[in-house]
Formats: structure tokens, sequence, C-alpha cells
């Protein structure tokens, strides 16, 4: 069998039907010359505002009823002619289209590749990151699926791809060890970018630096950059950026993606182009479970699990430990950084970006759709992520890597710059004094009552505060109460001291309750305490308090999206 023989392989069984008709052209950029191709793409004919191709790059062109293949070129790429390889098998197989909403009907069977074959993929792909250029990998959500999060693709009761992990929250979510194999190839300099289709910051998690990754459909951890819906609109400088990877890119490694004809598609399917039509670069190599309609314009086409791939992919390549790292920003929530007024990055220019609680910021990109809303720090997660509310929404999530970005002035324009800026020229002006960080708590909390009597002797007067030692750490109280005291049986306070006013007839003994949500240095928790009425202590201001630890503060269960 020669090296460019396109027929089954001594392994696999009966002999192969006729071809199917070849699909219609895969997109605009198909034709013209050799150098229109190389580079790829007519500008006159691209889109900045679609997410969604509908082109012959969706899969509605073709179906694979049987799980069964016929091709070398199909089952292992064009690299993987020749080789004699075994057919990859079908594991799982499916009724359900993999992506009916975006015209994909190619049904979702699930393949493996044997354990011999995979190692011998690998072993070619590993040599072709080793002599790329410029390696890009392109993540779809599958590459995500190990860490708990699901997928659009996956057929969740038909599937091999489980999860041993799950959250209510995808914020919480870790990276995977494919992720870490990622970032370590970028540490060698082997994988210059991430397109990144996701929005869920699990490369950044794994030390993959924001610089590099493009997350061109929108992002959890970057209030700039909200997620686009299918129909939606991608933001210019991304798109642009995008368009630049594509030109760039000799390798694309494409990742658990469905390839069902998002925008961002076209880099992956014109590197393949480039090198199958014209063997220009290195192509594109797809490592996935299903089926997609680039398969056979692959340089190699594997069939595994992300994770087992890159496990071993790390092993032939001689990566050494692959430990997720531990990313953390410098302490105290403000910082000196090399961008001007506008967050623009100029080196001759320092400004302060205020993270602190309640610091006022403006979404400063002006390629963002939300350009120019202003919020407030309203806290950080527990990972240390920043909290930013936006005209009382659920809050905007600033992820904590993007303060070692700033400080390295590694991108164009920061996400969000205080409102008002506070810049000046480096080495020139001097910088400005901050004020004092908020000061620590003394003591344990302390729910204070003050009780007076009235003129008529029957009249009982109370006002229930938080005492001053910790009043400054309180965002908000809910004070509830017995509905027969003051006519309410709930009043929430925001302003110290967080006060309520109580009046009473007669010496009825109750319960007043607090549920208190914390800042500094309990940002984003709450608690819960109660004080039992006291006719005691006499009148007068303070005259009783009940002292609560601060150990009986609690994280909340979730920090929604």
């Amino acid at each position: 069998m020669s090296a460019t023989d396109d027929t089954a392989s001594p392994t696999s069984t009966p002999p192969p039907p006729p071809p199917p008709p070849p699909p219609p052209p895969m997109d605009a950029a198909s034709s013209g010359s050799v150098s229109d191709q190389v580079s790829d793409f007519d500008r006159g004919t691209l889109s900045h505002t679609e997410t969604v191709v509908t082109s012959g790059l969706t899969g509605k062109h073709v179906t694979n009823p049987t799980p069964v293949f016929h091709r070398e070129r199909e089952a292992h790429g064009l690299l993987g002619r020749g080789k004699g390889w075994a057919f990859p098998t079908c594991v799982t197989t499916s009724t359900e289209p993999t992506r009916i909403d975006q015209g994909n009907k190619m049904l979702a069977h699930e393949f493996l590749d044997t354990p011999e074959v995979l190692r011998a993929k690998l072993e070619v792909v590993a040599q072709l990151i080793k002599s790329s250029e410029f390696c890009v990998a392109y993540c779809g959500a599958g590459l995500s699926k190990s860490s708990g999060i699901p997928d659009y693709a996956t057929n969740p009761g038909n599937t091999i791809a489980k999860s041993s992990r799950t959250t209510n929250n995808p914020l919480n979510a870790p990276p995977t060890y494919a992720h870490l194999v990622l970032t370590k190839l970028q540490q060698n300099g082997l994988v210059k970018e991430c397109l990144q289709q996701n929005h869920d910051g699990l490369p950044q998690k794994a030390g993959f630096p924001q610089q590099y990754v493009n997350e061109i459909h929108g992002a959890w951890y970057d209030p700039s950059n909200p997620v686009v819906q299918f129909t939606g609109h991608l933001r210019n400088d991304l798109f642009e950026w995008m368009l630049r990877t594509e030109g760039k890119a000799d390798l694309v490694l494409c990742l658990g993606t469905s390839l069902s004809g998002m925008n961002a598609d076209r880099v992956p399917t014109n590197v393949a182009k480039r090198y199958s039509h014209h063997k220009f670069g290195k192509g594109t190599v797809i490592i996935n479970l299903q089926q997609t309609h680039l398969d056979e314009s692959a340089s190699v086409r594997v069939w595994a699990k992300l994770d087992d791939a890159f496990r071993l992919l790390a092993e032939i390549m001689g990566l050494g430990p692959i430990e997720p790292p531990a990313v953390t920003c410098p302490e105290g929530d403000v910082y000196d950084v090399p961008y001007d007024s506008t967050g623009s990055h100029d080196e001759s220019m320092r400004l302060r970006l205020n993270l602190r609680e309640d610091s006022v910021l403006t979404i400063a990109n002006r390629g963002a759709i939300n350009y120019g809303k202003v919020g407030k720090v309203t806290g950080k997660t527990p990972d240390g992520d920043y909290l930013i509310a936006f005209n009382n929404l659920r809050p905007f999530v600033l992820g904590r890597w993007w303060i070692n970005t700033a400080l390295a002035g590694g991108v164009d324009v920061l996400p969000v710059i205080n409102q008002p800026a506070v810049c000046w020229k480096h080495g020139i002006d001097r910088a400005p004094e901050m004020p004092p960080p908020p000061r620590p708590i003394e003591g344990p909390l302390r729910i204070v009552q003050s009780h007076t009597v009235a003129a008529d002797g029957v009249t009982h007067q109370w006002h229930i505060s938080i005492g001053e030692n910790a009043a400054h750490v309180v965002r908000q109280a809910i004070w509830k109460m017995p509905p027969w005291v003051g006519g309410q049986d709930q009043v929430k306070q925001t302003e110290p001291p967080f006060g309520v006013k109580l009046s009473t007839k007669g010496t009825a003994k109750f319960v007043v309750k607090v549920e208190l949500l914390l800042k500094t240095p309990f940002m984003g928790f709450t608690m819960e305490a109660s004080h039992q009425i006291n006719y005691e202590g006499g009148e007068g201001a303070a005259s009783v308090a009940t002292e609560v630890p601060w150990s009986e503060a609690t994280k909340p269960e979730e920090f929604l999206l």
C-alpha cells in the first residue's frame, strides 16, 4: 500500500461502498490564487458580527447513519494513510445529531483508537508540534467536560465522556489535565495562543497567560467581554486578532469541538485547507470522540478522551511533572499598572487600579458592547476573583490572573478602570497617596441594644444596631423580628450603624434575628445571629450587647453567574 493510498487498512472489514458525492464548496475563501489561499481569507466577505456561519462549513450536508469507517483518511487524517493503522472502534452509538441547533446533523457516535494506534498518532502529533513555528490550540466545550462543566454536543445518557466531578456552579470548576499540559506546552514555547470557544477561564486557571487567550465567544472572568449568543456580535478587536492568528498559524490543535459552523471554525478549517491543498504549514490535528465535517482534511485525526490523549502526549514529549499551578496575584487590592487614563497600555504612564470593596469601576474597552458601564466592587470569590456589580445586576467576575497581566502590561486595553481614573507620568510625577486600608476588626461582632421607657411607663422603645468595632465590615443587615413588633417582620439596612428602632407595650420578651452580608476581610461571607431583648440592663445607650464570634461567618453556597 502506497503512502498516498486512501483505501481501507488491512484490519478493516468488508469492501467499501462507492464514496458519497462531494459536499458543496467549504466557504468563500476556497477559490482564488495560491497566495490568496495561504492567507486564506478575503476580507470583503468576512462578517465581524455573526457567531454562527450558515455555510457549507456546517454538517447539514453530511450524515453518518452507520458508525463505520470506509477510508483511512476519515479515520486517521492525511498523515495516517498507508500506515496500516486499525480503524477506531465505535464505543457508543446515538440517534441524536451532534448540534442540531447549528444545523449539524452528524450523529453523536463516539469512537476510540486502540492504545497502539493512539500512541502512534500522538508520536506524529508530537513531531508536528515540535516542528511548528506557530501552533494554536482551538478549544471547544469537550476540553472542559472532565472539569464538571457540561457541553452541548455530548449525549449525557450515552457517552464515555462522563466526568467524575460535578459542580452546581461552573465558576468553581478546576482546569482539566489537558489544560495543564497545554500550559506546559505554552511555557516551553510550543503553543503560542489559545483560541477559546469556551467562557470558563480554565486555560487561565491552568496558568496559560491571559494575553495569549482569545476568548472570542465571551468570558465569565472578563467584565468587558460578555458571553456572545449564537446569533450575537463578536467583539471587533477579538475578531481582528482571530484573523491575524489564522494568517500566522501553521498548526492548529482542534480540541473537543464539533466544528458545527461557528465563525471561529474558520481557523482550523483554513489552516487544514492550506496544508491539504497546498502543503503549506502542518495543518490541523483533531482530537475528539465524535466525527466532524473536517476529519478527512485533518493532518492527524485522533479518537480519544482529551485528558487521556494529553497524558500520553506529555509522556511522549517528555514534558516532566504536570502540576496544577497556584494562580494568585499580589495582595492589597490596589495596583499601579503601566496604562494611561483610558486604560490603554503605555509604559510611560502609571494608572492606579483600585479593586478594594466599594471602588467604582467602568468598562474601559471601547470595543465592548457594554463600554462605559459603571459598577462597583462588591467583594471576592473564595478563590480571590473580584466581584463587580453593574446596575444592580448579578456580579460580573474579574479573574485574579488579570492583575499580573495588568502589572506586566500584557494586554492593549484593560477590561476595567476606576472612575475617576488616577494616573501620572511614570518616573516624573509622584504617585498619589492612597487612603488607608480598612481598619481591622477588634473583638467579636457585637449586637448592641439601647432601651428607654416612655413617659406612660408602659411603652418600651428599643434601638438595635451593630457595634462600632464591626460596622465597617458589614455591607447589609436584615433584621427579623415577630410581626407584632413595630408593624413589620423584616427591615433591611445598608448604612452604619445598621440600626432598627422598635416599640413594644409591656415587658413581653422576644428575639431579634439578623442576617449580615459582610465585606473586608470576610468578602462575600454571611453571618446569622440572634439577640434576646433584655430588660435587665436598665436604660441608656449600649446597655446590653450580644457577642458573636467571627468563626460563625460562612461562605455562601454558590457564586452565581
